[in-house]
């Protein structure tokens, strides 16, 4: 597979992966299994490997980690039997420490530091 074909594909999957997080996140309607999702991460993580490529919007980065946490564990059903207002606060600070685990990253990146 060239490399545009390969960026075509991984785009794909990247746009199927956020429509499957909206659809599992915002919407509580997931459209495909679990073992379908990472199925899609894997691929996508093996491709951008492979390549080198890491594409704008890809979720293989901090957020993975977070997003496979969710929805192996019984954390987003604990968190739904919640009144809204405190679902909203607990998602608001796993939103910021995600934001800071990236500014981490980030920072300890090799050309940051040069």
């Amino acid at each position: 597979m060239f490399v545009d074909e390969k960026a075509g594909r991984m785009k794909a999957l990247i746009a199927k992966i956020r429509t499957a997080d909206t659809a599992y996140y915002r919407d509580d309607d997931p459209i495909m299994t679990d073992r379908e999702y990472d199925k899609l991460m894997d691929e996508l993580q093996r491709m951008e490997a492979e390549t080198g490529l890491v594409l704008s919007g890809s979720p293989t980065g901090t957020r993975s980690w977070i997003s496979r946490i969710w929805r192996s564990s019984e954390l987003s059903t604990m968190v739904a039997r919640l009144p809204l207002c405190d679902q909203r606060q607990i998602l608001e600070v796993v939103e910021l420490l995600v934001k800071q685990a990236e500014a981490r990253e980030e920072a300890e990146k090799p050309e940051a530091n040069a």
